[in-house]
């Protein structure tokens, strides 16, 4: 991977690399189409075995649990006031 510390797009945008603690098995389009496919009513374990992860991968990533920043589902809980 290039060295992209302090880059920006061309928009201006800082660049973001987000550090995994393993090898992911899923890519960000895989993620999302996973996502996209729920919402249109397939079960997650036809996603799961589609996609050669497990059942709770996919629970997590439809729930929120897991790439929340990219599918922009769950996030941090904000405390009542």
């Amino acid at each position: 991977m290039a060295n992209v510390a302090g880059k920006k797009t061309e928009s201006g945008i800082p660049v973001v690399v987000r550090k995994s603690r393993g090898k992911r098995k899923l890519t960000d389009a895989q993620v999302l189409d996973i996502v996209k496919r729920y919402t249109e009513g397939v079960k997650r374990g036809a996603l799961a075995t589609a996609y050669g992860v497990a059942h709770g991968t996919v629970t997590a990533i439809v729930n929120g649990k897991t790439y929340s920043w990219l599918t922009g589902i769950g996030g941090p809980k904000l405390a009542a006031a």
